[in-house]
């Protein structure tokens, strides 16, 4: 049970990094395909040439996607600014 309690924030990062992942997967099926695909890209680029796990990559396609979408419209957005489980309403 001491070893539990050691490794709890870790656990519990873990559980909620998964819990983003498959939120972030069922909120892409939803993006106009042009999105996605933007998304599925940069995620490849991140996951082959930045070594990056795939949900890592994945996630950090979406901050990218997002920074890109906003400044479309005059938002300056820093990706990763916003917690991905935060804006994906995991938390």
């Amino acid at each position: 049970m001491g070893r539990l309690r050691e490794h709890k924030g870790a656990i519990l990062a873990l559980l909620e990094r998964r819990r983003a992942s498959a939120r972030l997967l069922e909120v892409a099926a939803t993006w106009p395909a042009d999105w996605r695909e933007l998304w599925d890209e940069r995620a490849g680029i991140a996951e082959y040439d930045g070594g990056l796990s795939r949900p890592e990559a994945e996630e950090a396609a979406f901050h990218w996607l997002l920074a890109e979408l906003m400044g479309e419209v005059g938002i300056n957005y820093s990706p990763g600014g916003i917690p991905t489980a935060r804006l994906l309403g995991v938390e």
